[in-house]
């Protein structure tokens, strides 16, 4: 349900309840902060190009935002 097409025509309404009972609790924010805190420890681990890089370069540009990762 996440990638692609939505393939059962109840798709929608299965991904609401699904997301009810399960929360996604914000990976994406998660996820980028921990990569972007071991880059700013140790940066060679972000080279250009890489994913790591794209998360640091999205938080230079905005170190204050609480939101997605500019990079993601």
């Amino acid at each position: 349900m996440d990638f692609g097409e939505d393939v059962l025509a109840n798709s929608a309404a299965l991904r609401a309840r699904l997301e009810a009972l399960r929360p996604r609790l914000d990976i994406e924010i998660e996820l980028a902060d921990l990569v972007v805190s071991q880059v700013l420890a140790r940066p060679e681990k972000a080279p250009r190009p890489s994913w790591p890089r794209d998360l640091y370069d999205g938080y230079i540009q905005d170190p204050h935002s609480r939101g997605v990762n500019r990079g993601f």
